[in-house]
């Protein structure tokens, strides 16, 4: 199965090679280039373990030329299930 971003990157025919290339322009190191490509992000118990994440996901997104939120999982759209509309109700949205 694929990750978002293995998905996103084929969108506009990119490969692995060229993601990689363009993510360490940007500062990322390799092991953090696969666990993106991978999806390893995708998939967490808290979502604090996604901290490490969120500026590298930036980088992604720009590499990707998408929004940060269209690499995000979608989950059940339940503020209960779902830490993004949880913080988005919490914030008084």
């Amino acid at each position: 199965m694929k990750s978002i971003v293995q998905e996103l990157a084929e969108k506009i025919n990119m490969s692995f090679d060229e993601f990689a290339g363009e993510m360490r322009k940007r500062g990322c190191s390799e092991p953090t280039i696969l666990k993106i490509w991978r999806g390893d992000y995708e998939h967490y118990k808290d979502f604090k373990d996604n901290d490490i994440y969120i500026s590298n996901l930036r980088k992604a997104a720009f590499v990707l030329k998408v929004a940060t939120g269209a690499l995000l999982p979608n989950r059940k759209k339940s503020s209960q299930t779902n830490p993004w509309l949880f913080m988005y109700h919490q914030a008084g949205g």
